[in-house]
């Protein structure tokens, strides 16, 4: 394997962003207009706009403008002959790209973005060869051209790619160093500020400053000062943006505020289940999470949207979970059987989806709805109704995931005593459990003993996560504890 396929980037996170299209001279363009009505899921306004443009389809605000709404229409899709098409425009963009003369303002700046675009998509399909590899081409480009961009793009460009450098595991630092990339005395996050405050009220910089933010919260775990603002009272000089207010959904559901989340989503009309059919499957599981009785409609519709999409099978697995707990038994073995026959594997949903089903793990309603209580941040519920179960449930398994419930919930309110002792007893039945969460309660001590300063306890839990991680979402538990160990080292 060689070094560009060590950098297991996890693109995925920039969840939209890289516009890069600000006015010029002033003057609001055709090309800009046509991004402003992408990013609010207005295609055929954005093909009308670019189609009655002036500008030559070879210049560089066409080619921005148009590899970004494709980007953006593979990205909200998901689906595979998306991503194909996609990877044979980028070549014709590329191409015209390097026909223009080097003094051309904005090329390079072009170059960087449509590669970075790539490194996203293939993530996606879990491609982290193709995706590691992008993101190398489009730091290569920002390195040798970074003094013809504008300061804003630098910052920009350097924000993104520092974040992405920043998740390769400890193990692989030493790839980054061969290809020449160091990340030490340099924080993304404030790149990414600094663009986001420079930009003018209600421009497209704004806007793309306000999306990349957001990304990174949702992906890096990073926490802007300006998340609550916007949450609490919209974002200055901007109008109400669907697909912010998506990211600030998802964004709230993490935090553990599925009621937030799901508001948020509902204060705008459902857009079209074949342009964005992801919003279906997140509002599905915001209601089921609070077991409202329309949850169904909200995954089925999902699931009409198309067999080839990402998390297909998790929302197969969703609807057997709704199913199970309204009593429905012949509907809820039909979606599992489902969960094995329908849709891709590529992403960790989707794979852990396959994983729980052919496991053979039993599913008693008790369990899933704790799941589905934790999952949905309503955690004193579930530590509620958690305690009940285990003074009935008597299966080893379903005992320990219980455990693992009350575990997590005890953590997400801070009571980490409480939360230690019931990871411990996740851990003490290992010999019944095969799924992911007996590495990540070892994971969640190692962290908690890290938080408490305790680094000898902590460095033995997160030693027995990595010897432990067999399961679903290893790579993610394995980078986690890897980066906690370098803390402590």
């Amino acid at each position: 394997m060689n070094a560009a396929d060590r950098i297991r980037t996890s693109c995925l996170i920039f969840i939209f962003g890289f516009l890069l299209l600000g006015s010029v001279n002033g003057q609001v363009s055709y090309s800009d207009q046509a991004v402003r009505a992408a990013l609010e899921l207005n295609f055929k306004q954005a093909d009308s706009l670019l189609s009655h443009s002036s500008e030559d389809i070879h210049s560089v605000s066409w080619i921005r403008s148009q590899s970004f709404q494709e980007f953006l229409k593979v990205l909200l899709r998901q689906n595979d002959a998306g991503y194909r098409h996609f990877c044979i425009a980028m070549e014709q963009w590329l191409n015209g790209l390097s026909k223009l003369p080097d003094f051309t303002s904005g090329r390079d700046a072009a170059k960087c973005e449509i590669w970075l675009y790539k490194a996203v998509l293939s993530s996606q399909f879990s491609d982290y060869q193709k995706s590691a590899w992008s993101t190398y081409t489009a730091w290569k480009i920002y390195k040798h051209h970074q003094s013809g961009m504008t300061p804003g793009e630098r910052d920009k460009f350097a924000g993104i790619l520092l974040l992405i450098f920043e998740q390769v595991p400890d193990q692989y630092h030493q790839y980054l160093k061969i290809l020449g990339i160091r990340t030490e005395g340099a924080d993304g996050l404030v790149l990414l500020q600094r663009y986001y405050r420079s930009a003018l009220p209600g421009s497209l910089e704004q806007l793309e400053g306000v999306l990349l933010l957001l990304s990174a919260a949702n992906g890096f775990n990073k926490h802007p000062d300006e998340i609550d603002l916007w949450i609490q009272e919209g974002v200055a000089g901007m109008s109400s943006n669907i697909l912010v207010d998506y990211l600030i959904a998802l964004y709230l559901l993490k935090s553990g505020n599925n009621e937030s989340a799901l508001q948020r989503l509902l204060e705008h009309t459902a857009p079209d289940p074949h342009l964005f059919p992801y919003w279906y499957y997140q509002v599905g599981r915001m209601k089921l999470y609070r077991h409202d009785r329309d949850a169904s409609v909200w995954l089925e519709q999902f699931l009409r949207s198309g067999k080839d999409l990402n998390l297909h099978k998790s929302a197969w697995q969703k609807l057997s979970w709704y199913h199970l707990l309204n009593a429905q038994t012949e509907a809820y073995y039909i979606d599992r059987q489902q969960v094995l026959n329908e849709g891709p594997s590529v992403h960790p949903a989707d794979a852990e989806a396959v994983d729980e089903v052919t496991g053979g793990q039993s599913e008693d309603p008790r369990r899933v709805a704790l799941r589905i209580l934790f999952d949905g941040g309503y955690y004193r519920l579930c530590i509620h109704k958690g305690m009940a179960a285990l003074q009935v449930i008597t299966e080893p398994v379903i005992r320990a995931e219980v455990h693992y419930r009350l575990a997590r919930s005890f953590q997400q309110i801070k009571d980490y005593p409480s939360a230690l002792v019931h990871f411990q007893k996740v851990i003490d039945a290992r010999q019944f459990v095969d799924q992911y969460w007996l590495p990540n309660s070892a994971l969640q001590m190692g962290l908690m003993y890290l938080d408490m300063h305790q680094l000898e306890q902590a460095h033995k839990y997160l030693r027995l996560c990595l010897k432990l991680n067999h399961y679903g979402y290893r790579q993610g538990i394995r980078r986690e504890a890897e980066t906690a160990l370098r803390r402590i080292d």
